[in-house]
């Protein structure tokens, strides 16, 4: 099973100087890939290319931020389950 297609600068570059509208795709991954910094912003975008892009950004960030949360939760609760569980063999 792979995962979707990496984003190449290339394509990013081809991308923003197109006349035709970025797919939603093209979009997404390369939000991703902001979201992580693995790539800078790219240039020659439209205003509303750019727009639709600084709220997926957004959303990924988001995203990101929430399963942090949620997995230090989950870790916390493991490990008083753990301690309950420990103390009740005593």
């Amino acid at each position: 099973m792979s995962g979707p297609e990496p984003v190449s600068t290339n394509s990013l570059h081809a991308a923003s100087h197109a006349t035709e509208p970025i797919s939603a795709e093209t979009i997404e991954r390369c939000a991703r890939l902001l979201a992580a910094g693995e790539i800078g912003w790219p240039q020659g975008f439209s205003t509303e290319q750019e727009a639709t892009l600084l709220a997926a950004v957004r959303r990924c960030r988001r995203v990101r931020l929430v399963k942090l949360i949620a997995s230090r939760i989950a870790a916390d609760l493991a490990a008083e389950a753990r301690k309950r569980a420990k103390e009740a063999q005593s």
